[in-house]
């Protein structure tokens, strides 16, 4: 099941980043501004972040394999329409949403589901191995975009060949993932307390402010190491992705440790170091 969900979080990664590397060439093909090519990757991350809640309250009442299986045939489908009809700006923009909205019901699903089948020992570690799937597929998504872009000639056909995987996964969360759900179904009470949890939102700003750069960076590290530096598309993606190669063993590392020592204890030491 572990296994299932880190290939999940890797395509989940590559079919994101692999817009990345190709935004200088989606820019100049449709003679687009440096904001509306960046409008591009908000639109993803907009619907990606408004499918959280509503993602994680039909997994704790339907169950999260259904969750997971119809929110990945949304963002498959998202991915194949980028690649299939996006031939404006706007399609473009429809199918960037679409896939966004898809891909932002796997973060609830996935963790809801190893909340509930973990022992509470093991949450750091399980959820450091699940961190290595954003890793690779980070990567991934950053290395073949450009290569498969300059093979075929369109900057269309990685979000062809990335729908792919995304279709073909959900074949496994089928018949791999156990479709655990919520105890109970919650009350509207109980759903209003968790959204006033204090303790919840000041985890939520911690996080925002952790990895804000490193999105920042990610997104148009590619476009500045081609257009200012004359990069290739493939070495602009690949030393923009070599970051996430450090979170591979680090996360493990990290997640084992706060096993044994708290999550707290290792937050307080490590924000600041991050910062």
């Amino acid at each position: 099941m572990l296994f299932v969900l880190i290939l999940g979080w890797a395509i989940i990664y590559a079919d994101r980043t692999c817009l990345y590397p190709l935004l200088s060439v989606i820019g100049d093909e449709m003679s687009l501004s440096s904001a509306q090519t960046g409008a591009l990757t908000s639109a993803y991350f907009l619907f990606y972040v408004l499918m959280q809640i509503p993602s994680g309250i039909m997994g704790d009442r339907l169950g999260m394999r259904k969750v997971l299986m119809v929110m990945f045939s949304i963002a498959a489908f998202g991915m194949l329409g980028l690649g299939v009809f996006g031939k404006t700006y706007i399609l473009l923009l429809i199918f960037a949403s679409l896939h966004g909205l898809g891909a932002g019901g796997f973060y609830p699903a996935a963790y809801g589901t190893i909340l509930q089948v973990t022992k509470p020992e093991r949450l750091g570690f399980s959820s450091g191995l699940l961190g290595v799937g954003m890793a690779l597929g980070l990567l991934t998504g950053m290395v073949v975009s450009g290569p498969i872009y300059e093979a075929m000639g369109s900057f269309r056909a990685p979000f062809i060949v990335m729908s792919i995987p995304t279709f073909l996964i959900i074949i496994l969360f089928y018949f791999k993932m156990p479709n655990v759900r919520g105890e109970g179904r919650p009350s509207l009470q109980q759903y209003r307390k968790i959204i006033m949890d204090k303790d919840l939102w000041l985890i939520n700003f911690a996080t925002f402010t952790a990895i804000y750069g490193f999105w920042v960076a990610v997104t148009w590290g590619p476009t500045f190491l081609k257009v200012e530096r004359g990069f290739s598309l493939l070495e602009a993606g690949l030393y923009t992705g070599l970051v996430a190669i450090t979170a591979v063993p680090a996360g493990v590392f990290w997640g084992k440790l706060s096993d044994k020592v708290g999550r707290k204890k290792l937050a307080m030491i490590l924000l600041p170091c991050s910062a």
